[in-house]
């Protein structure tokens, strides 16, 4: 059961720390989603879960059918963002239509791999190397029991 408990914490503290990297790299626009990013572990697995909108982050939206009320969203998001225009209404209704017809700037641009993609492979070894150790000393504790 320790070792158990270890593993768990070992899962926790890592996968709680790559969260907070991923929201503090999060672009400013994406609060909603930063806000979203949580963390659930047991003794066998760890994720981190995010709204579903978390992939777009990395991939983009692409082109095509929109969630229902999407210009209000994006009315919404350039509100919270501060942006100033003549007529923000008639920015988020061009702004929806763009998106709907083309998708977002990122999935135009084929997407990026830095907002968490790219940090996944530290977080996998440090893991790693924590429950290699875990398993070593726990080797070596039997070992020394048994020649007791």
């Amino acid at each position: 059961m320790l070792v158990q408990q270890s593993i768990q914490a070992i899962l926790d503290r890592e996968l709680h720390q790559l969260a907070e990297t991923i929201k503090a790299d999060i672009p400013a626009v994406s609060g909603r989603t930063r806000d979203s990013i949580r963390v659930e572990t047991t003794a066998e697995s760890g994720r981190i879960f995010g709204r579903q909108a978390f992939h777009v982050l990395e991939r983009g939206r692409a082109g095509g059918k929109v969630p229902k009320g999407f210009y209000h969203i994006i009315l919404d998001w350039a509100k919270q963002k501060g942006i100033q225009v003549d007529n923000i209404k008639s920015f988020a209704y061009l702004t929806a239509q763009k998106i709907a017809r083309e998708g977002t700037a990122i999935f135009r641009q084929g997407g990026k791999s830095d907002v968490y993609s790219d940090k996944i492979p530290a977080t996998v070894e440090t893991i790693n190397k924590q429950l290699l150790s875990l398993f070593k000393t726990e080797i070596t504790t039997i070992k020394l029991t048994e020649k007791q």
